[in-house]
């Protein structure tokens, strides 16, 4: 298994590092292989710009015809890390 675990892009509270931390060592005891340093080959804003593209097709059955202009041009715009 891969984790991501920081990223310049998108800080981690510490109550919820606490609780991701806790889960990784959960699955380490199930003794599953965990690699921590795996990354993708694409930077972080790439990879943000791909989730929010494709967060819609995940969400599209709860939101109205009048609200899905505006979530395309959310995912359109650049984040800044």
């Amino acid at each position: 298994m891969a984790v991501w675990a920081t990223s310049a892009h998108c800080e981690i509270d510490a109550s919820v590092r606490e609780c991701f931390n806790a889960t990784v060592a959960a699955i380490v005891r199930t003794g599953a292989s965990v690699d921590e340093n795996a990354r993708l080959d694409i930077g972080d804003a790439e990879h943000h710009r791909l989730f929010m593209t494709l967060l819609p097709a995940a969400t599209a059955t709860r939101m109205s015809d009048a609200d899905f202009p505006a979530q395309r041009e959310i995912a359109a715009k650049p984040s800044a890390p």
